[in-house]
């Protein structure tokens, strides 16, 4: 019985050696820096314990409620906009079309972009002389609107582009959903005199339902950690407008080398993370049961 046990665990050491060293032991620093003043790196330097007054400070800090709120905008915008979106694209290249694997290809290609060189490219179109402002003129408008320089339109600027980045991924699990229909049941439903809408929405989104809880749970847990694409175009300005949780983790742990509140902010952050995956386990089990 005992070597039943050892010969998988020798097989499995190496991979849990560098899961320890490269994840397991950066976690549990993590969670004992939250509870210290650090303001550097490594062993060598003084650490202070300090109890929960990192998480105090951070929640009374303004520049943190700002990021809380803006993150907060971009998960509502992460789970209508790029849901339904996605929807509509599975929709339109699942129907027998010609070209239809051209045009999958076409809609999912940037999602293998890297966050950042959509941020660059977005960056670009909405610069003051990009395309979005040269489109704006040729139409006669004598003060074009700036979107990522206007405090108003930051936010709204960069999740258009992370929408275009990620909507493919959303239309690629919509599309295995579709696919996973029996198309009897659409025949039935045809024999029985349903129009198309009729069909929409008494077949196919009831049988997508696993489908919705899977797009929507990966759109929250990105949407609280977007912090690449952000970089790429604003760096959270103009002014806080696109500030998020993730650029005041990184400024108060690499800018301003207060490890201690970076830590505490990015075990929040997990927390707040963990609030649509403990229900998606929970909804998933039961369906598979």
């Amino acid at each position: 019985m005992k070597i039943r046990i050892a010969k998988p665990l020798l097989f499995a050491a190496p991979a849990l050696g560098l899961y320890l060293i490269f994840w397991g032991i950066p976690i549990v620093t993590s969670v004992i820096m939250s509870f210290f003043n650090v303001s550097g790196f490594g062993f060598g330097f003084d650490w202070k314990f300090v109890g929960f007054d990192n998480f105090r400070y951070i929640f009374r800090d303004p520049f943190f409620r700002t990021g809380f709120v803006n993150n907060i905008k971009w998960m509502a915008l992460s789970v209508l906009f790029p849901t339904l979106i996605g929807l509509t694209l599975a929709l339109m290249v699942n129907a027998k079309l010609r070209l239809q694997n051209l045009f999958r290809g076409v809609f999912y290609y940037p999602c293998i972009l890297s966050m950042v060189s959509v941020g660059l490219i977005w960056r670009w179109i909405f610069h003051p002389d990009g395309i979005f402002v040269a489109l704006q003129k040729g139409l006669g408008i004598v003060k074009p609107l700036v979107v990522l320089g206007n405090m108003n339109t930051a936010l709204i600027g960069i999740f258009i582009a992370g929408a275009w980045a990620g909507v493919g991924t959303g239309m690629l699990l919509f599309l295995a959903g579709l696919q996973g229909i029996p198309e009897e049941i659409y025949e039935a439903a045809t024999v029985d005199g349903a129009n198309y809408m009729q069909k929409l929405w008494s077949i196919t989104l009831p049988m997508l339902r696993q489908t919705f809880i899977i797009v929507i749970t990966m759109a929250l847990i990105h949407s609280i950690g977007v912090f690449d694409i952000v970089m790429a175009t604003t760096r959270g300005g103009p002014g806080t407008a696109t500030y998020m949780l993730a650029i005041y983790m990184y400024l108060n742990s690499f800018r301003s080398m207060y490890l201690g509140i970076g830590a505490s902010v990015s075990w929040i952050m997990t927390l707040l993370a963990a609030i649509p995956v403990i229900p998606y386990v929970m909804i998933m089990q039961k369906a598979d049961s």
